[in-house]
């Protein structure tokens, strides 16, 4: 059986989400234009627990590495109520796209410190 796991860095960033309350739920190749390869993986997460819990549906990660810099993107979608939300769903629109870049000086513990407290922000800014 072959298993493959993410590098250091992505390893800890996935750990301290599943902290949170994230699980990934599934990881798809899909094709993207730009990158060094024809593809990129997006690594779909879910909440399960914790402050995500019954606010965000799911959180979407694509994760870019170059010789400078990981760069992550986050698509969140998140539970809407009401006619907003019915919308919203009906025209397949996401909440909220947003991008987060991180220096590859950085230890796997300070990049995923970074994005706990990235998503936190955005989580704490949400409109309800």
């Amino acid at each position: 059986m072959l298993t493959v796991r993410p590098d250091p860095v992505l390893d800890k960033i996935f750990f301290e989400l599943e902290e949170l309350g994230l699980r990934i739920r599934q990881v798809e190749c899909e094709e993207a234009k730009g990158f060094a390869l024809p593809f990129v993986q997006e690594f779909e997460f879910v909440p399960t627990t914790g402050p995500f819990h019954g606010c965000w549906r799911e959180l979407e990660i694509i994760a870019y590495r170059d010789e400078n810099e990981l760069k992550l993107w986050f698509e969140v979608d998140r539970q809407k109520k009401g006619l907003g939300g019915l919308l919203s769903s009906l025209l397949g629109t996401p909440d909220l796209e947003t991008h987060l870049t991180l220096s590859n000086q950085l230890t796997a513990e300070q990049s995923a410190q970074q994005v706990v407290e990235f998503l936190l922000e955005l989580f704490d800014n949400r409109e309800d």
